[in-house]
Formats: C-alpha cells, structure tokens, sequence
C-alpha cells in the first residue's frame, strides 16, 4: 500500500512539474504583424534616410494597410507626403506577405518577424531586395 502511495505521489509531482514548465506558444504571424506600427530601418539594401525612417506601415486584422510615407520637404522639413491605403494578406501558410497598393500586387518572403523586428526579402521597384522593419518610432 505504501508503495502504491509513493508511485501516485511521484507521478502528481511529475505532473506538476511538466505543467509548470511547459512554454505558451508563439504568437501567430498575423498577431504579430498587426500589433503595431512598423517603421522601415532600410530600404532595400541601402540603409534608410533618417526622414524615410519616420515612415509607418500599419497592418490590421481585417487585412487592411495603411502607409504613410515621409521624404524631405521644402525648406528640408521632413514631412509626410503620401498616405496610401491598400491590402494584404498572408500566403503559403504564413511565410509569405502579399501587399498592394492600387496597383499590381507585391510578395514577399518572411524572412524572420518578432515582437520588435519583422524582415521581408522581395522584389519592389524591379530588384529583389530585403527590407526591414522595427517598431521604433523616429
């Protein structure tokens, strides 16, 4: 009887420490994507100008996209020029992006995306190109 005791003890303890010790799971890309506002650190292989930095990329759930780009103005002021509204979408179970913007839509690979980071590699004005974002406002 004491040794049917000991065994069922050492089970629950085994029990209770595989519990306690199991990890949540990782958030989903699109959770991800949409939580926040994703500022460009480059554009293409060229680091971005400190102005084009400011620029934002908002995915939301719905699949809707706005972008609000900014560029050195007049007097070199830099200021937003253009915001556009498009759409996207996740393709080829979550390791591709698709975005468009009134014209032709454009794919790319997800190449890492984190809580603070997400890294695209693509083709955008002719050459295939990575692209990286961050959530740090500049």
């Amino acid at each position: 009887m004491k040794s049917k005791i000991s065994i069922l003890l050492c089970i629950a303890v085994w029990g209770w420490v595989n519990a306690c010790s199991e990890k949540d799971p990782e958030p989903a890309v699109e959770e991800l994507l949409t939580a926040g506002d994703w500022h460009p650190e480059t554009d293409g292989d060229d680091p971005a100008v400190t102005c084009y930095k400011r620029s934002v990329y908002r995915f939301t759930p719905g699949g809707e996209l706005d972008r609000f780009s900014y560029s050195i103005g007049v007097g070199e002021e830099c200021v937003m020029y253009e915001h556009d509204q498009g759409v996207w979408q996740l393709l080829n179970g979550d390791t591709e992006l698709q975005m468009q913007f009134g014209g032709g839509p454009r794919i790319f690979r997800i190449e890492r995306i984190s809580d603070a980071e997400l890294l695209l590699w693509g083709s955008w004005s002719g050459s295939a190109k990575e692209f990286l974002f961050d959530k740090t406002p500049h």
